[in-house]
């Protein structure tokens, strides 16, 4: 994560305040500075800041902000100079009593959740750290007759317990007990070779949002482990299906056979594939089904379904 000098948000966060923007004028702010951040790589070696495609007033406030000798740069300070300033626009953003009310994915430039309720808002743009994790800058907005919390990428809200990457899908499920649920797809890649896959129940109430119910994979594998399938009802199957390796962990029946001794075979070896099955129904996810492949002695090359 950067890290900033305390006086930065501060100084560059001044100007925005001092001008009463419009929404419009905050969304086009908000999308011009984002391009800016997006053009830099911080594995890039120092550059001449008149070489760079920075407005001519972004150099004179990066300058009276940071040292440079000879006005050469660091990558990665740039970027630092960019994101302090979508925080403080994001901030803002937040504030606009009508942000809900607009259709924000057509307008802003980065990636855009907003739920059928108009309560929940989610926006994310990659890091751009230039290594093999995709990790994603994310803000969070909630909204509902009596409550309100946000969650800005450096100021994070304790009373808003969400993942730090952000999720790709969210479903408002309805309300009951003074609780509203929502369901989520999210996921990440973590490296060259580890990969994060959820789906689950986010719920939102007088104290918070936080996730209620998760699933989640991690593996080395390169395929789809988590599928979700939406009935009419407004059920949802949820298959999950994965490869063994050291960042899945084994499977859930393997655990049970390694609790009966009597049944369980050492020579067989543990399963080399995990196969679930869950539903979702009215406000909670139940596991139906779990198996596991196991590799055949008479075919090395193929596997074997065993429940």
């Amino acid at each position: 994560m950067l890290i900033f000098r305390p006086c930065s948000l501060l100084f560059l966060l001044l100007p925005f305040l001092q001008n009463a923007q419009s929404l419009d004028s905050l969304i086009a702010s908000f999308n011009r500075n984002l391009e800016n951040f997006d053009t830099f790589n911080p594995h890039y070696g120092p550059v001449h800041i008149d070489s760079t495609a920075m407005p001519m007033a972004d150099k004179k406030a990066f300058l009276a902000e940071y040292e440079v000798e000879p006005n050469e740069v660091e990558p990665i300070e740039l970027q630092s100079f960019y994101l302090v300033r979508l925080d403080s626009i994001v901030r803002l953003l937040f504030a606009e009593p009508d942000l809900l009310k607009r259709d924000l994915a057509k307008h802003l430039k980065c990636g855009v959740i907003q739920t059928e309720d108009r309560r929940f808002l989610q926006l994310s743009f990659h890091e751009n750290t230039g290594g093999t994790y995709q990790s994603r800058v994310v803000h969070y907005l909630y909204r509902s007759a009596d409550s309100s919390y946000s969650s800005i990428y450096m100021n994070n809200d304790e009373e808003i317990n969400l993942d730090a990457d952000g999720y790709l899908d969210v479903d408002y499920l309805g309300s009951r007990s003074d609780t509203n649920y929502y369901f989520f797809q999210g996921g990440v890649r973590g490296c060259s070779y580890c990969f994060a896959s959820t789906a689950g129940i986010f719920i939102a109430t007088a104290n918070g949002l936080s996730e209620f119910q998760t699933i989640e994979v991690n593996s080395r594998y390169w395929g789809t482990t988590i599928e979700i399938d939406k009935k009419d009802d407004g059920s949802r199957e949820i298959a999950v299906h994965h490869q063994v390796d050291d960042l899945s962990g084994p499977c859930y029946c393997d655990r049970a056979r390694e609790g009966e001794e009597d049944n369980f075979d050492q020579e067989q070896g543990a399963a080399i594939y995990c196969k679930y099955l869950y539903r979702y129904y009215k406000y909670r996810i139940y596991l139906l089904e779990s198996s596991c492949l196991y590799q055949d002695p008479l075919d090395p090359e193929g596997l074997r379904f065993e429940d």
